[in-house]
C-alpha cells in the first residue's frame, strides 16, 4: 500500500468513523510505520520529502506541476503537500527560520525531481511512438 492509497484510505476512514464511530488507530499506525520506513531510508530532509512525494502522488498527478508554481506550472495538491511538510518538520525539527530554510530546500528538491520525472516521461512517450 502506497502513501497515496493510505491518504485516500485515511480520508475514507475518517468519514466512516465520524458516521459509525469506528476507530482508525490501526490505519494510522500503518501510515506512521510507512513514513518511518521512508525516513530511515533518507539521508536528509530533502531526500525524505522527495520520497514522500514519490509515494503519495501518482505519476499522472505530477506531470506539468510543481510545489513552487514557477514557470507557469500548476501546483501539486496542497493537502498532500501539507501531509508531506508535517513529517519533514517532525523528523527534522529546527527553529522557525531554519525550518523555513529546510522547507525551501525541500520544495526545490521536489521541483527538481518533478522536472526530471517530466523529462523521463516525455522521452519515454516519444521513444514509444
Amino acid at each position: 500500500m502506497t502513501i497515496h492509497d493510505e491518504v485516500n484510505l485515511e480520508t475514507s476512514l475518517s468519514e466512516k468513523s465520524s458516521v459509525s464511530g469506528i476507530s482508525d488507530n490501526n490505519q494510522v499506525r500503518m501510515i506512521d510505520d510507512n513514513i518511518l520506513q521512508l525516513r530511515n531510508q533518507s539521508s536528509s530532509a530533502t531526500s525524505f520529502a522527495v520520497k514522500l512525494v514519490r509515494q503519495m502522488f501518482e505519476l499522472h498527478e505530477l506531470v506539468g506541476k510543481n510545489v513552487s508554481s514557477i514557470r507557469r506550472k500548476k501546483l501539486l495538491d496542497g493537502s498532500k503537500i501539507v501531509k508531506i511538510k508535517e513529517p519533514v518538520n517532525q523528523f527534522y525539527p529546527a527553529p522557525t527560520a531554519k525550518a523555513l530554510e529546510t522547507w525551501k530546500n525541500c520544495r526545490k528538491a521536489i521541483d527538481s525531481f518533478l522536472q526530471k520525472t517530466h523529462s523521463v516521461s516525455t522521452s519515454t512517450a516519444t521513444n514509444n511512438s
